[in-house]
């Protein structure tokens, strides 16, 4: 396994210190990869879009659609 490296103030290191029980290691492991995932879904999301005739009005009429939908669904379930 490799190993990676931080800088950080000491400030900070105090604050990560103050925490002694926390895995701060297992911590960053988990940001990273949510963040690598999050990335990979946008690089696919961008892939989809790339060639996309959908313009920003047809957006704002989908987006109103589906509002209008939700209150109606909203209103027949009695919660508004």
């Amino acid at each position: 396994m490799v190993s990676v490296t931080l800088r950080v103030s000491d400030s900070f290191k105090n604050m990560l210190d103050s925490l002694p029980w926390v895995n701060w290691s297992e911590i960053a492991r988990e940001e990273i990869q949510q963040k690598l995932n999050e990335e990979k879904k946008l690089k696919k999301l961008k892939k989809l879009i790339r060639n996309s005739e959908f313009t920003e009005e047809d957006v704002d009429e989908l987006a109103e659609q589906v509002k209008r939908s939700m209150h109606n669904k909203l209103k027949d379930d009695g919660l508004i």
